[in-house]
């Protein structure tokens, strides 16, 4: 659970929950942040389906791709490494998944 709002905390735990399918424990205001969890305390059954819902989703989340993400790593750094070699200026390089 996080509350999202201007702070480099926030915002981190926030692109966590959703980068593993849980954007449902992103909140946005204190009162929320407060219900939410007051909520999750008192439902176990919930809690429990929250973390059932992110044990699946670690294995296929591309968070925890390691793999795949040291491959594309990889791809930037060889399109950067050519630029150089082409006498190319320094430019922005995306690092995505396909």
């Amino acid at each position: 659970l996080t509350r999202e709002g201007s702070t480099f905390a926030g915002r981190v735990a926030a692109s966590a929950l959703r980068a593993v399918g849980l954007p449902e424990l992103i909140v946005s205001t204190a009162k929320d942040y407060e219900e939410t969890a007051v909520a999750l305390a008192a439902d176990p059954g919930r809690l429990n389906a929250l973390r059932e819902k992110l044990n699946a989703n670690l294995r296929t989340a591309p968070l925890f791709d390691t793999e795949g993400f040291t491959r594309y790593f990889e791809a930037a750094l060889k399109t950067i490494h050519a630029r150089s070699l082409a006498g190319q200026a320094p430019d922005h390089v995306a690092i995505v998944a396909r």
